[in-house]
């Protein structure tokens, strides 16, 4: 079960509200996990981001932190763990192919994610899949308008947080680049 607080729990090494130093040996909470991300060693702070996931949005952002400021090893790890999950329920994102930009609603249900156009009257609907190995992040999915024999195959990796670029083609003989982000 996920933890959704930012505050210690009784299952931490030590029961937070004790006001701990933060330079003590132990801290429980996600101020801990804050802490550990600061260790000298690389084996503590990369385990501190597999206990990020467990507070919620809050240990998100703190992982969403870890990608934008730091490098190597860590920032890619950091950026896995996020993209494991990428598509929120109900999130908005654009795509943007052959020089237009549409709105699809795209919702993730453990690795499969489906979703559909909600800026424009079009019933097509995307099912695919997010796979993530060898530190890459990718997306394959295929967009169907049902009745009409339209189909679509996409393929993209995720390049930046909350950014996939790739490659599209479809039955009505046209291929070209696609790029799909989260709407801000």
């Amino acid at each position: 079960m996920k933890k959704n607080s930012n505050q210690p729990n009784p299952n931490d090494a030590v029961l937070g509200g004790q006001g701990l130093p933060l330079n003590s040996g132990v801290l429980g909470g996600l101020e801990g996990v804050k802490q550990r991300l600061t260790s000298e060693s690389e084996e503590i702070r990369m385990a501190a981001l597999d206990e990020a996931l467990n507070y919620g949005q809050p240990g998100k952002d703190v992982l969403r932190q870890v990608v934008q400021n730091e490098t190597g090893d860590l920032q890619l790890k950091a950026y896995n763990l996020l993209s494991e999950q990428v598509f929120q329920a109900e999130t908005v994102w654009k795509i943007q192919r052959l020089g237009r930009t549409y709105s699809v609603c795209l919702t993730q249900e453990g690795t499969n994610f489906t979703g559909h156009y909600v800026d424009i009257n079009n019933p097509s609907t995307f099912n695919g899949e997010v796979v993530t190995g060898r530190g890459i992040t990718l997306i394959y999915f295929i967009q169907e308008t049902p009745g009409n024999g339209y189909y679509a195959v996409h393929a993209g990796r995720l390049t930046q947080p909350d950014r996939f670029d790739g490659h599209w083609y479809d039955t009505a003989r046209n291929v070209g680049q696609f790029t799909l982000s989260r709407l801000e």
